[in-house]
């Protein structure tokens, strides 16, 4: 869902409103950057993005149109009153809707932190101070966590690649800690903790999860930047063959568990006016950030 754009991705840059306002442009705009449309495009999948003040009505026929929803990393705020969240929350219930209906929804650094914040109902789950920006770490997988769906879901050797080499690329302030998911029964309720990390300090948060009932996941660190981005200012990334496939691996499972959605729209012609396609991404430098502003 469009609305956070991760331009800067940085809390040092946090948009303190649900609206994000990029220098050149008069108005509020909704927007992301083009990684994510290429994360999905590499695993096999099409776009159409949701702009984050779209009603009710609107909402209910794109999800049952579509075959999953990503939410995208960004700095926004996550209080529950915010325009964003509320639109957010509205497509989370609208995925559990229906028992039998295989929905998918992956949230992605600020994403996952508002998957967090959707369940328990609370934006204080989510909090400030990790010193996790910029930096590419592997995964703390517990034993248990490899029968998960996800780790399941991927080859054995690209789990090993999360498991114990530095390619998942973290560019975040804010987190969720352990103690806090373990002892809020909504989050422990709904979610199963599949992976941790330590900051630079040794402040640990939680860096995978998966909903328990449903194809619900989330990604504290970036599984679509190592690929597509490049700049002179982030060091912290790792274009390594190894983290190329993994973080493409994680791209492939999410659009493989849209395929087990049946979801389409009426006709081609709506379709086809959805499309990320209608929509030219403007380069935003330093580096090789497109953004899609709508």
């Amino acid at each position: 869902m469009s609305g956070g754009c991760d331009v800067y991705d940085s809390e040092d840059e946090v948009l303190k409103h649900v609206l994000y306002i990029r220098p050149g442009y008069a108005s509020p705009n909704s927007c992301f950057t083009s990684y994510y449309v290429k994360w999905i495009e590499q695993g096999g999948g099409r776009v159409i993005p949701i702009r984050y003040d779209t009603d009710q009505t609107e909402l209910e026929h794109l999800i049952s149109s579509l075959n999953g929803v990503l939410f995208t990393g960004g700095g926004l705020d996550l209080s529950l009153n915010t325009t964003y969240v509320e639109t957010a929350m509205s497509i989370f219930k609208l995925s559990q809707k229906k028992p039998n209906d295989y929905f998918p929804v992956w949230g992605t650094c600020q994403g996952f932190q508002l998957l967090n914040v959707l369940a328990a109902d609370d934006s204080g789950v989510v909090v400030p101070g990790f010193d996790s920006e910029d930096i590419s770490w592997s995964l703390d997988i517990s034993p248990d966590s490899f029968k998960s769906r996800l780790f399941s879901g991927l080859p054995s050797e690209i789990v090993k690649f999360l498991a114990t080499e530095n390619v998942t690329m973290n560019f975040h302030h804010d987190g969720v800690t352990p103690e806090t998911f373990n002892s809020n029964t909504k989050l422990s309720g709904f979610y199963d903790l599949l992976s941790t990390n330590s900051d630079r300090k040794g402040r640990v948060f939680v860096s995978t999860m998966e909903a328990k009932d449903w194809p619900i996941y989330g990604t504290q660190w970036h599984p679509e930047r190592q690929q597509f981005e490049f700049n002179d200012v982030d060091v912290g990334f790792n274009h390594a063959y190894d983290s190329i496939r993994a973080n493409s691996a994680v791209g492939a499972f999410f659009v493989n568990e849209c395929r087990k959605n049946n979801h389409q729209f009426v006709n081609k012609t709506e379709e086809a006016s959805r499309l990320i396609y209608n929509y030219v991404p403007t380069y935003d430098p330093p580096g090789s950030q497109q953004v899609y502003i709508f």
